[in-house]
């Protein structure tokens, strides 16, 4: 057992030296970002070889997420001659949270030539809510209420977040990166929200904010040093 321990020590001794001493390539990076409203990340990214084709990928990111979403109900009257609709309310919730987003990834250089190289990684990631801001909206026949609130008072369950990610980036004469990322998120961090009519404050509507969890495609744009 002593021995099995005395090994896995000197091979994690092993690898942070190959790492250390490793060539660190940095760079800059920026991620327009689509999931229900458009979002960006932008930041520094580090690349670390472990050998000719694989390397490990970080970095620290600002990333500003955004979240709508939109319900409308329908107050019906009883007739004899049926229901008969009487008033439309419509709300929506427009979340805005900024995190530090940390990505954690391998990555495999699956394609080399002299101008360009295609590279894949994977992962997961690590986000911290910051700060940010909801803001309802309803509309009741024409009658308009307004209202802006702290986002984790509201719509955002959790200041943490974490999930797997994707990229697929080209890397264009050594330096210029353009690629895909997708991340999916694995914790609820969006929660329903109770919001009290415009002539009725004591009937509450559920504003549900759709899936709960973190979903977001983007296009990445980078500069590797």
């Amino acid at each position: 057992m002593m021995k099995c321990i005395r090994l896995l020590l000197i091979a994690i001794a092993a690898s942070i030296s190959f790492i250390l001493e490793a060539k660190v390539n940095v760079g800059i990076e920026a991620m327009p970002q689509l999931s229900s409203r458009l979002s960006w990340n932008a930041g520094v990214n580090l690349e670390i070889p472990v050998s000719d084709k694989l390397y490990l990928s970080s970095g620290a990111f600002y990333s500003s997420r955004h979240r709508y979403d939109e319900s409308l109900w329908t107050t019906y009257e009883y007739t004899p001659e049926g229901e008969v609709p009487t008033s439309y309310e419509k709300a929506s919730i427009d979340v805005h949270g900024d995190y530090i987003h940390i990505p954690f990834l391998i990555g495999y250089k699956g394609y080399t030539r002299p101008n360009y190289t295609i590279k894949v990684a994977g992962g997961f990631y690590y986000a911290y809510l910051l700060g940010g801001k909801s803001k309802i909206k309803m509309d009741d026949n024409g009658n308009v209420s307004e209202m802006s609130m702290p986002s984790f008072i509201t719509a955002i369950n959790h200041r943490s977040d974490f999930g797997l990610c994707m990229e697929a980036k080209c890397l264009l004469y050594r330096h210029y990166q353009i690629g895909i990322n997708v991340q999916h998120g694995l914790r609820k961090i969006y929660q329903g929200f109770d919001m009290p009519g415009i002539h009725d404050p004591y009937m509450n509507h559920r504003l549900t904010p759709g899936v709960q969890f973190h979903q977001s495609i983007g296009l990445s744009l980078g500069y590797l040093f």
